[in-house]
């Protein structure tokens, strides 16, 4: 049992007033007061706490009944007073790499399209940082001495990682070939389960993810790509709960001394769509950059956006040149943009200098404009045309999930179902829901119950695991004839 649970253990002795704790008109002395109230108090705390911890221990062990794992204790959020925060010593921060420090899984999340390269990109990162070059100039802090890097994921093969780690090793001397065989390890898809790792309720991965950091404990994390990982990438309540099993994953690891390894750090790769009105919101709508990620964009401490270089867009020779912005840096300012490009022999990115970021922003600008057609008329009439046909394919899910279902079900699911069928934001199904419920076409009717006192119906309590359901007006109407419709 915890520590803080030995405090609320055993009985408080309330004081009992004595002649000797009355002044001289016979009222309770101050003190005397306080320490009874004292003594109240800690009585009162105990109780509730105790109260507390066993109904979340009765939370705890029935959440974990059936996947085999037992209950952690329950212990309050560690807080900590102004002063005493004041006080407490720190290290000082150590760089993974640009603006990202070791600290309690702090993530930072690379975004770029498909094909540009981020794997190479951050395999470029890792082993500039463990062979101490700064990368790629040297406004990206990092840390001084090598960390240890571990990439996990199931997009490149062993057969990709080989032949570009024998072009890298030619470049290389036989103490750097060395050091980084000793701090960098890349995942190499090859028994049955290597290739599934996504992280939902169902599955033993988080066990096996643990397992993975546990037995090589990293200093730096890297998930590639985050797709692989989340299981629905367009609830932002399952991206934000995949995320805090990553990030307790990451802490599974153990330092030289066998005690847990906090101080990690976590980077994931996420996709943005392609295009050049994509590639041109990565500096002027840099939280829209990425693909569903406006909920990863939210949590994560750093963004950095990649997108190719307008020279390099045409198919062939997308992923030849790589433009890098800072676009979320919530530990300090905003790193300058850079920008690097691919050298084929030796399967390294080496900076461009003197790249112009502003000249690039006007071309992809440019470029975006004359695809779309300019003008806030075009914009309009893109809006409605979008508009439009998510409105058709809401129509065509209702149809189908209204099959699938049998007319009605309850409101959860039948929102569910929604999401799947038609792939958009559940506050757009949410919308088109609701106004279809305005026009008649669908109904929301509360459960209903037996009035065992009347004999008639009544509305089911929703303490009572009472719902709503969703249907159309005749299914909604076969679920009324089977109660009595007399008034209660």
């Amino acid at each position: 049992m915890s520590e803080w649970i030995n405090s609320i253990s055993g009985e408080v002795e309330i004081p009992v007033l004595e002649a000797d704790d009355l002044d001289d008109n016979g009222r309770v002395k101050s003190v005397v007061e306080e320490r009874a109230r004292e003594a109240r108090r800690e009585a009162a705390r105990r109780e509730r706490y105790g109260a507390i911890y066993q109904a979340a221990s009765l939370v705890a062990s029935r959440q974990h009944a059936n996947d085999g794992e037992a209950p952690h204790p329950i212990e309050p959020y560690t807080v900590m007073s102004f002063s005493d925060i004041i006080d407490k010593p720190l290290a000082p921060p150590v760089f993974a790499w640009g603006g990202v420090t070791l600290d309690n899984a702090e993530v930072c999340e690379l975004i770029g399209p498909p094909g540009l390269g981020k794997s190479r990109f951050m395999l470029n990162v890792a082993i500039a940082q463990i062979l101490g070059r700064p990368y790629p100039s040297e406004d990206y802090k990092q840390a001084d001495k090598p960390l240890k890097w571990l990439f996990l994921g199931t997009e490149n093969s062993l057969r990709r990682w080989k032949a570009d780690a024998e072009r890298i090793s030619a470049t290389l001397t036989p103490e750097e070939r060395w050091t980084l065989g000793e701090h960098l390890l890349l995942p190499t898809p090859d028994k049955d389960g290597d290739t599934d790792m996504i992280l939902d309720d169902d599955s033993c991965n988080r066990f096996k993810l643990q397992l993975t950091i546990l037995e090589h404990s990293p200093d730096v994390v890297v998930f590639d790509p985050w797709g692989d990982l989340c299981p629905d990438e367009l609830k932002d309540e399952v991206q934000r709960r995949t995320m805090r099993t990553i990030r307790d994953a990451a802490r599974c690891g153990l330092d030289d001394e066998g005690r847990q390894k906090k101080n990690v750090a976590v980077f994931i790769l996420n996709h943005s769509r392609m295009g050049n009105e994509t590639f041109a919101k990565a500096r002027s709508e840099a939280g829209n950059f990425g693909r569903n990620s406006k909920a990863i964009f939210s949590q994560v401490r750093n963004v950095f956006n990649l997108r190719p270089t307008p020279e390099t867009a045409d198919p062939s020779a997308f992923g030849s040149e790589i433009e890098i912005i800072h676009a979320k840096h919530n530990n300090g300012p905003a790193i300058p943009p850079s920008a690097v490009c691919l050298d084929p022999e030796t399967m390294l990115y080496n900076p461009i200098p003197g790249f112009d970021h502003e000249a690039a922003q006007e071309k992809w600008d440019s470029m975006s404009t004359k695809r779309r057609g300019g003008g806030a008329a075009d914009k309009e009439k893109r809006d409605a045309e979008k508009y439009e046909t998510e409105q058709r394919r809401l129509a065509d899910a209702l149809a189908a999930v209204i099959e699938k279902i049998h007319g009605y079900c309850n409101s959860t699911t039948f929102h569910d179902e929604m999401e799947r069928a038609s792939k958009l934001s559940s506050d757009k199904v949410r919308k088109y829901v609701e106004a279809r419920i305005a026009d008649g076409t669908l109904i929301q009717q509360p459960e209903l119950e037996r009035d065992p006192k009347t004999g008639g119906t009544k509305k089911r309590a929703k303490k009572s695991g009472g719902c709503k359901y969703i249907g159309t007006p005749e299914a909604i109407g076969r679920y009324l004839s089977n109660f009595n419709t007399l008034p209660v």
